[in-house]
Order: structure tokens, then sequence, then C-alpha cells
């Protein structure tokens, strides 16, 4: 059993991420805080605690972020989905407008 640390609200969807090495990553969830990003199979994991620099869409708009990884996620039955969870740092406040309006229009739709 896995014990859910998040404690905001989130929009589920896929919002697409590129980190520095311009690897295509896939958010799972996107919350005021963070967001929960998954790899592919043969991609490693960053390290908990790891600074993260990613490129991510949300809307019309492509933003640069800085984050921490935060904790890695188990998905059960699913050993082939491998993904981290991250938390902003240093968010500007242009990018928190357009995090925080994302996860509330997703909010207001579900």
């Amino acid at each position: 059993m896995t014990h859910d640390q998040r404690r905001s609200p989130r929009a589920h969807g896929l919002h697409f991420v590129a980190d520095e090495s311009d690897q295509i990553l896939r958010t799972l969830d996107l919350s005021h805080e963070g967001m929960l990003v998954e790899v592919e199979e043969h991609e490693p994991l960053p390290s908990i605690g790891d600074p993260v620099a990613l490129r991510i869409a949300i809307g019309e708009e492509v933003v640069k972020v800085q984050a921490r990884v935060v904790r890695h996620v188990d998905h059960g039955e699913e050993p082939h989905r491998r993904s981290f969870a991250i938390h902003w740092e240093n968010l500007d406040p242009r990018v928190q407008k357009l995090v925080d309006a994302a996860v509330s229009d997703w909010m207001a739709a579900s």
C-alpha cells in the first residue's frame, strides 16, 4: 500500500516536458507545488534531492522551470511505468500563474 503525500489539487492529463538533454517526458499530474513526471522504461530516474531543469508545455506556452526531485513513485502492478515527483523551486510569478490557471481550469471542468 502506498501513502499519498499529495496535499494540493492537481490537473491530471498530459503536458509534454523536456529535460536539459531534450529527452521528452510526460507529466501525470500538475499541481500548484510541483508535478509527477513519467520517464521511459529504459531511462534512469534522477535521485531524490537532485535538482532538475525542465521545459513544460502549459496550454499554448512552453516555460522553463527549476525543481527538485522529492520522491519516486511505485506503480505497483505496472513495473514498466517509472515516475518521480518534483517540487518547484523559485518559480517565476508568471509561470506560477500559468500553473495555477491550469490546475484551476481542470478543477472547474471536473
